[in-house]
């Protein structure tokens, strides 16, 4: 009789995950079913969680071709690009025919270096990179050895050759100067081509999502355009705006009413996309207030006619943001690395308004309701047990005695 040995087929858990194993083979049945649970509640959401939300791209790409002297392609050639404030890297080389392309750079300022063996390096700074643009930067090279470099500076404004919708870019200088209803970013919608403001006026509160979105976008009907923040989906169910970030903490508004691209495609108006700052290189910081009172403000033209006084009025919105590279003194130091931004703001307001309203009488307090007849024959009380069927209409009997109804 012949006997065969048959190896294990059970497979050997890797070295990381041996204390694991160790420790299921070790404890009690409900302690690893109770581990099981946990593992398959982590694992499940991410599992089944839909895949659907994600967001329209938002960043910018820069492209173009790399040349020398000549005009003659140079394939091959390193290209580097380098946001200023944050330090990010995004490195990349021209293929056969010299071109380039450099996609997902987010909104802000960049330098691009570009070095080919028997060249010059060759340095551009000054490229200011706004949300979905696409600029194409053609470089031309110079001969000479890798040691020399050229810096150039000071060139024309790019141009969006590569994108053919239409509308504008909100700076991060005007949403820091201009004056905002509100402190809302996205009312700078109204400064763009093509859009008008379908809202009443009055102040419009960092909460009044309504308010917030209403706008006509190349003639279509309010809440009917896209709205996102920092590309991702930024409307309710109703279409009015979901969340207003601080103006400090907002870097651009990008306007786009006549919008081409094809992944803006949810609604039938144009799209407003508000881009929030992010932490820098530096520690950058803000506080602010800002305080309305109606002892500054002018009264209304009719209410100055009728010797009316101006409301009270008290509005009063303040708040801070902070920045900068995450710092663990002798442990960990984020520049160019780890960043962060934060934001806050508080609101305290208040607005007396004029309340219409009726009020019980005397007569009234006392079950006398005689008095309601004169205004208004809809006024009549009647039994409500009292309903007799009569040529196919309901009647019922009027209350003949003063019943005392205690309020």
């Amino acid at each position: 009789m012949q006997s065969h040995l048959r190896q294990s087929t059970q497979p050997t858990p890797r070295p990381a995950l041996r204390p694991l194993f160790r420790w299921l083979s070790s404890t009690s049945a409900s302690s690893r079913l109770f581990a099981s649970a946990a593992y398959l509640m982590l694992v499940l959401p991410l599992i089944f969680a839909p895949h659907r939300g994600f967001a329209q791209e938002f960043r910018a790409t820069v492209s173009g071709t790399i040349s020398d002297p000549t005009g003659a392609v140079v394939p091959g050639a390193s290209i580097l690009v380098k946001q200023v404030e944050t330090g990010s890297i995004n490195r990349t080389t021209s293929d056969t025919a010299g071109q380039y392309v450099v996609p997902f750079l987010q909104p802000g300022n960049y330098t691009i270096t570009v070095a080919a063996p028997g060249f010059q390096t060759l340095t551009r700074t000054g490229i200011e990179l706004e949300s979905q643009a696409h600029p194409i930067l053609n470089l031309e090279l110079t001969i000479g050895g890798a040691a020399q470099s050229i810096t150039v500076t000071g060139e024309a404004p790019l141009v969006d050759q590569a994108n053919a919708s239409v509308g504008q870019v909100i700076s991060a200088e005007s949403v820091a100067d201009l004056p905002l209803n509100g402190r809302t970013p996205v009312t700078l919608a109204a400064l763009s081509v093509g859009v008008i403001t379908t809202s009443a006026p009055g102040i419009s509160h960092p909460f009044d999502s309504n308010a917030s979105n209403s706008w006509s976008l190349g003639g279509t009907p309010q809440q009917n355009s896209e709205v996102l923040l920092d590309g991702s989906p930024n409307l309710t169910v109703l279409g009015s705006q979901a969340f207003s970030p601080t103006q400090d903490s907002v870097q651009e508004v990008s306007v786009r009413p006549f919008d081409t691209d094809a992944s803006f495609g949810h609604t039938i108006g144009g799209v407003i996309n508000t881009i929030t700052k992010s932490g820098t290189n530096a520690f950058h910081g803000s506080m602010y207030e800002v305080n309305q009172i109606p002892n500054l403000d002018a009264n209304l033209y009719f209410n100055g006619r009728t010797g009316t006084k101006e409301p009270v009025f008290h509005y009063n919105q303040y708040g801070l943001t902070f920045g900068g590279p995450v710092l663990i003194p002798k442990v960990f130091h984020g520049q160019n690395k780890l960043l962060f931004f934060f934001a806050w703001e508080g609101l305290r307001d208040s607005q007396p308004q004029s309340l219409v309203t009726t009020v019980p009488t005397d007569d009234e307090k006392n079950g006398d309701f005689h008095s309601l007849l004169a205004v208004s024959s809809s006024n009549q009380l009647y039994q409500p047990n009292t309903g007799t069927l009569s040529n196919g209409s309901f009647t019922r009997s009027t209350f003949r005695i003063r019943a005392r109804i205690t309020i």
